[in-house]
């Protein structure tokens, strides 16, 4: 499990009014139902839900990043960073491809809003805001790629 992350065994809302459950697995854009809310979230569920979701970071972290050796600790932390963001996130990591760690950790930096969606995955304008939470996460993820700063 990434740091600072918690298991939640319930369908709820997160920071961008997304139903989520376990550890950030996206249900759907836009708020949970009712109905979702009473579902029952089992460890099989968040487990499975997990186990796929870094499978599919990890093998985009090592399809992104072809061009130079991460440590383990800069591989970690970037697959914590892709299963937050998503693929959007990769072209943060371009530039390992080059051995710029510091750029690396220059662009994971800039992830740090949160912006509410509609159902169909579209942001709701005006509706991003930066995140305390965010920018926390990021300054640790970026730290092995640039010499441990937080």
């Amino acid at each position: 499990m990434m740091h600072g992350e918690a298991v939640r065994r319930a369908h709820y809302d997160d920071q961008g009014n997304n139903c989520t459950y376990g550890v950030g697995t996206l249900v759907h854009f836009g708020p949970c139902t009712a109905t979702e809310m009473a579902a029952p979230v089992t460890d099989a569920m968040v487990e499975r839900s997990l186990d796929g979701s870094l499978a599919v970071a990890e093998r985009q972290v090592r399809n992104a990043v072809t061009g130079h050796d991460l440590t383990q600790e800069q591989f970690d932390a970037a697959v914590s960073f892709v299963y937050s963001t998503g693929h959007r996130g990769l072209s943060a990591l371009r530039p390992a491809n080059e051995g710029d760690m510091a750029g690396v950790a220059s662009r994971m930096r800039g992830f740090v809003h949160v912006c509410q969606r509609d159902r169909s995955g579209r942001i709701v304008p005006g509706r991003c805001r930066i995140s305390a939470g965010l920018v926390n996460r990021r300054n640790r993820e970026a730290a092995p790629f640039d010499g441990g700063r937080p």
